[in-house]
Order: C-alpha cells, then sequence, then structure tokens
C-alpha cells in the first residue's frame, strides 16, 4: 500500500490517493516487466482513510488504473523502454494519459 499526498499550487486544490501495487512479468517479452496500481477498494481499514481526507485539506483522487510495461531496449546507450498509461478520477474530472 502506498499513500501520496500532493500539495498543489494556487488554484489547484491538494489531492491525495492510497493505491495498491502489482506486478509481474511482461507476456511476450524476455524480461520485461509490468508495475500496475489502483485504489485501494476498501479504504475503511488504512490511514488517513476517505472520511479524514477533507479535514486535513485533501480531495481523495481515485486511480483507476496507473502502470508501467517495461523491457530492455534495443537502442545502443539507452538502459529501458518504458510505457506509461494513467486513468485517474479528480472528483468529477477524468483524466487519461498514455505515452
Amino acid at each position: 500500500m502506498l499513500y501520496t499526498a500532493r500539495r498543489l499550487p494556487s488554484p489547484l486544490q491538494n489531492r491525495d490517493y492510497i493505491v495498491e501495487q502489482f506486478h509481474d512479468k511482461a507476456p511476450n517479452q524476455a524480461s520485461g516487466e509490468i508495475i500496475v496500481w489502483r485504489s485501494v477498494q476498501n479504504e475503511v481499514d488504512f490511514l488517513p482513510s476517505l472520511k479524514q481526507s477533507p479535514n486535513l485539506g485533501y480531495i481523495r483522487v481515485s486511480v483507476k488504473i496507473k502502470g508501467f510495461l517495461l523491457w530492455p531496449s534495443e537502442r545502443f546507450g539507452e538502459a529501458c523502454t518504458q510505457v506509461l498509461c494513467t486513468c485517474l478520477v479528480l472528483k468529477g474530472m477524468a483524466f487519461f494519459r498514455a505515452s
């Protein structure tokens, strides 16, 4: 489990989230790795809880999925190639990014 709190510059409001992480070998990659995060489903068991976030000055972000696919690079001088995929819900506003 990972708790993260981000203090953002004005006029944005501070955000926090609690995620769990999973990882496994990448399919069809000899030595690749998949790392995936998602929001904890039962937040009442973890501190600060969803109810405590507003008291601390944060808005809870829902991480639908955030992940990396990493594998050794075939280009000279590069350690690895990475692909990032993120889908967040920021209280009424969805954010998706892939690279």
